[in-house]
């Protein structure tokens, strides 16, 4: 229990300084650009999500001798979904009547999606194994990593396009030390599929995504509307107030 408190404490007070730095480097105009790319890709990842990592901790917990086998299932179908949801991102992204520059951070936090999504599989895999610890340092590492740079590029007053690549860059850093350790500690390999009996898959899965989905968009569907309605700096304010 304390390491599952200690990785949603690193990741809310990680976001709360990366929210605050930026709206006071960047001020209320370039903040709402960065938010609605960043609630936009919070959006999209609950599609990518979509219940697959409640259920597969829970899955294994209940059959752990058949850990490799049910990861190797949920993992195929995942990858769907979150391929899918990164895709969709892009290509609203180029039918939206956005400014330029939120375009631009929009199709950037695209690649967040996909990362952020096998990152939350591998740590739902993890959990399984009631092994919390991992998720936790994982994620101290990233987001220390991004509260350093946030700093030294907020001071030099770098483009919010370079901040969101390297937002980005951290969950692909994170990825690839969750893949290590499960290749390494519980033998699952990321390019062993395995597509047989998805139907199953899909039909235990469904009832977690749905109210994984409608549990959570009632909390982000207010800012994306601002969004389309709206301009960046009316997002800005908005979202300094909610943050």
């Amino acid at each position: 229990s304390l390491f599952a408190f200690l990785s949603q404490l690193i990741r809310l007070l990680t976001n709360f300084f990366l929210f605050v730095g930026i709206a006071r480097f960047y001020g209320p105009e370039a903040f709402g650009r960065f938010t609605t790319a960043h609630t936009l890709s919070t959006v999209f990842l609950l599609f990518a999500d979509f219940g697959f990592d409640m259920l597969l901790s829970t899955e294994i917990a209940q059959q752990k001798e058949r850990s490799v086998e049910l990861a190797k299932k949920y993992f195929s179908l995942k990858l769907l979904f979150v391929s899918g949801a990164t895709i969709a991102m892009l290509i609203m992204s180029l039918f939206r009547n956005f400014s330029p520059e939120t375009t631009l951070l929009v199709q950037v936090f695209a690649f967040y999606i996909f990362f952020s999504s096998l990152n939350n599989f591998f740590f739902a895999f993890f959990k399984g194994y009631e092994q919390f610890q991992h998720e936790t340092r994982i994620t101290f590492g990233i987001n220390a990593l991004l509260l350093v740079f946030l700093i030294i590029f907020g001071l030099l007053h770098v483009s919010l396009i370079v901040i969101a690549v390297f937002f980005v860059g951290t969950r692909l850093i994170g990825l690839f030390i969750a893949t290590n350790l499960a290749s390494r500690d519980m033998n699952f390999h990321v390019l062993d599929f395995d597509m047989h009996g998805w139907r199953e898959v899909w039909k235990n899965v469904s009832v977690y995504g749905l109210q994984y989905i409608f549990g959570n968009l009632y909390f982000t569907i207010d800012t994306v509307l601002l969004a389309f309605w709206k301009n960046d700096r009316e997002v800005g304010i908005y979202q300094s107030v909610f943050k």
